[in-house]
């Protein structure tokens, strides 16, 4: 390779506007370790120059382009000059089918890789009709996703993705079984990926088989998928796990702070641990965070009662003081909350503040 590479850019000092050496060069760079591709779309665009008929070069330069955010529009132009020059050639109708689809143009990159799929020898059919499958899934029409899928296991069962994609497939249709197997196979192939244990969990959930979800999503959770830790977090709080479910809502909180529902049920399991002052602190924090949060509004008022009850036993009169102040602050209907912060006001000896209390 070396050699060559030499050779080309000294036959190109002689030669600059010769169709191979530009083009040899601009596959030098193509395939470099790493790949150059501004010198690799240098050396094919002066190959355009001397022949602007061959399709493989213009496939060539739509790759190179598609890696440079600024021309995406001109590696799809590429892309569809190669297929009209060669309609023939899978590969460029695959490419087209990725480009559209990165361009959010579903119907174009549909009919793309259905082509593609037609044309591909057998082993690249497989990736057709996985881009297919992907694509129709994100569209919403399952039915023809699978068509596409289940064509693609068949030619190469050894694929992760597309037992994952097979999978995310039956689980939107809610058949766990089938969603379940497809995600299993998918983790036998690729282990570490935490998006499969993560949709593995949410299918074993939606069939009820809680504890087991609990295990595919503590995968996920172990490879670091930050996705999956709210659902770990929420699944150990459903199962009781509560010293567990709260170290995993402080994880969670790292990730997603800004997320109301995300500190109303930390503060849930906080209570649930008598943990009230902390448990208070995360209601606030969601009510801050959303106002208009009802079920946090109720916690709040919850671990309020039960954390002055606490005090109260405990004789920890002004602090009691200071729960029920902010008790009948957001709950002023509360007759209760305004009994026991006289009884507290009177056991401080503050007379005067226990009659208003009153």
């Amino acid at each position: 390779m070396l050699f060559r590479s030499v050779f080309l850019r000294r036959a190109i000092q002689e030669h600059p506007r010769d169709f191979w050496i530009n083009y040899y060069l601009g596959l030098h760079y193509h395939y470099a370790a790493p790949p150059n591709y501004p010198e690799a779309i240098r050396f094919f665009t002066a190959a355009l120059v001397a022949n602007d008929r061959s399709a493989s070069l213009y496939t060539y330069l739509g790759f190179a382009l598609s890696t440079q955010e600024s021309s995406f529009d001109e590696s799809i132009a590429a892309y569809e000059k190669a297929a009209r020059l060669n309609p023939a050639y899978a590969l460029v109708h695959f490419n087209l089918g990725t480009a559209y689809t990165k361009k959010n143009l579903p119907d174009k990159a549909i009919d793309a890789y259905q082509k593609a799929a037609a044309l591909s020898p057998h082993k690249e059919t497989r990736k057709s009709y996985l881009g297919l499958g992907i694509l129709l899934q994100k569209e919403g029409r399952l039915d023809e996703a699978i068509d596409a899928l289940q064509k693609a296991r068949a030619i190469d069962d050894k694929d992760a993705q597309t037992h994952y994609y097979l999978g995310r497939c039956y689980h939107v249709k809610k058949r766990w079984d089938d969603a379940i197997a497809e995600y299993k196979k998918a983790i036998a192939i690729e282990p570490k990926m935490g998006g499969m244990h993560h949709h593995l969990g949410r299918a074993l959930f939606g069939k009820n088989q809680v504890d087991d979800a609990i295990v595919a999503f503590k995968a996920a959770f172990d490879l670091e998928y930050e996705p999956a830790y709210a659902d770990y977090a929420n699944t150990l709080l459903v199962r009781g796990r509560l010293d567990e479910s709260i170290a995993a809502y402080e994880k969670v909180l790292v990730v997603e702070p800004k997320n109301a529902r995300h500190h109303s049920n930390y503060g849930a399991a906080l209570e649930k641990k008598n943990r009230f002052a902390e448990a208070i602190g995360a209601f606030e924090i969601a009510i801050e965070l959303e106002p208009s949060f009802t079920m946090a509004q109720k916690n709040l008022l919850v671990a309020l009662r039960k954390q002055g009850l606490l005090l109260r036993q405990q004789h920890r009169w002004e602090e009691a003081v200071a729960n029920y102040v902010k008790l009948v602050k957001h709950d002023p209907g509360d007759a209760q909350a305004h009994f026991d912060l006289g009884s507290s006001y009177r056991n401080t000896g503050r007379f005067a503040d226990a009659i208003i209390a009153y």
